[in-house]
């Protein structure tokens, strides 16, 4: 038990001395002038060259390259007409008026046309004309038909494409309107969909 104290006596004296050792050598090296606090002037002075600014040397600075802004063609959905419709009734070109030359002739040639032949079938499957506030309708499509339907739609034909929904829950029925023929089909619903309140 007095060995460890013994021990610890001496380490604690080893380390004094060593903190002494560091603390003469570290001191060995420095002038007066570095043991003296500075001035206030002088620290404004070392301030002020630290934070100096020099105007950089723009002659070597090369301007960064920017590439070229490639033009993005505009993305349509794939078979839908809209979009080139609307672009063909703004200015019409030679390729747009061979597309949708018969569509003029047709029994439902515009938006308009499109929308009401689906308000009224709408009316006649729902026995009730009118929409009401929270109810509206917007022609999304333009496509054309792959294939013969009766009493639809030939191959070939344009269709529009109208979709119904409640402003505040969604889509609640879409019905494709046939150019050429005027007849409409509820894709959504079958059934009469129930006047939202």
């Amino acid at each position: 038990m007095k060995t460890q104290y013994f021990y610890m006596g001496h380490i604690s004296t080893l380390r004094s001395m060593l903190i002494l050792f560091v603390c003469m050598v570290s001191f060995n090296g420095c002038s007066e002038e570095d043991t003296v606090a500075p001035s206030p002037e002088d620290l404004s002075e070392k301030f002020q060259k630290k934070t100096r600014h020099t105007e950089p040397n723009l002659e070597n600075v090369k301007s960064p390259q920017i590439p070229m802004r490639i033009p993005i063609k505009r993305i349509e959905p794939v078979g839908d007409f809209l979009i080139r419709f609307h672009d063909h009734l703004v200015t019409p070109d030679k390729e747009s008026r061979e597309l949708f030359g018969n569509l003029s002739d047709a029994k439902v040639p515009t938006l308009e046309n499109a929308s009401l032949a689906a308000r009224y079938y709408l009316r006649d499957i729902r026995n009730s004309g009118v929409l009401s506030a929270l109810e509206s309708e917007h022609v999304v499509g333009l496509i054309r038909m792959g294939r013969d339907i009766q009493d639809f739609a030939q191959k070939g034909d344009f269709v529009w494409i109208v979709r119904f929904q409640y402003t505040n829950s969604g889509t609640y029925d879409e019905i494709w309107v046939s150019s050429t023929t005027d007849a409409c089909i509820s894709i959504l619903k079958r059934d009469p969909p129930p006047i939202e309140k």
